[in-house]
């Protein structure tokens, strides 16, 4: 846990570099996002230590839900909103809800649907309402009907 909590530490210093000195995160999303799309070597600190930590997250998850796994569970979504990226909270939140309906020995795809419908809808209405919020237009010609 204290190797984790150093490396969000470091993500944060990194992600608040990536975003010119201030603290935004989008602004340090599109950073990284820009660097890999010029081939620029942009620094592998936020996938491994989304990787590690949301891996930690899921071993602390097979045992008891104690202090450890909430620690290491809130330091892996803290990395995840840090990086500025969806992929993090794709792996974490499925995962961790996979454990939970395994271990709670609900494996049929009602009881899945049943404990997983909120997520989906919240998901799927995000999902629909970022191509109306973030999706940059200004290249786009012609009219639209």
């Amino acid at each position: 846990m204290i190797v984790l909590l150093c490396g969000l530490v470091a993500m944060f210093y990194q992600s608040r570099e990536l975003a010119g000195g201030s603290f935004n995160i989008a602004k340090a999303g599109q950073a990284t996002v820009e660097a890999i799309e010029s081939g620029e070597n942009h620094s592998s600190l936020m996938d491994h230590f989304l990787t590690i930590s949301i891996g930690a997250s899921l071993l602390f998850a097979t045992e008891k839900r104690d202090r450890k796994f909430w620690v290491v569970t809130i330091i892996a979504f803290t990395g995840c909103i840090l990086s500025g990226g969806r992929t993090g909270l794709l792996l974490l939140i499925p995962g961790q809800s996979a454990i939970y309906l395994l271990q709670t020995k609900q494996e049929s795809l009602r009881s899945a649907i049943r404990f997983l419908r909120w997520p989906i809808a919240l998901f799927v209405t995000l999902f629909i309402g970022m191509f109306f919020i973030g999706k940059d237009t200004g290249e786009m010609t012609g009219s639209v009907v």
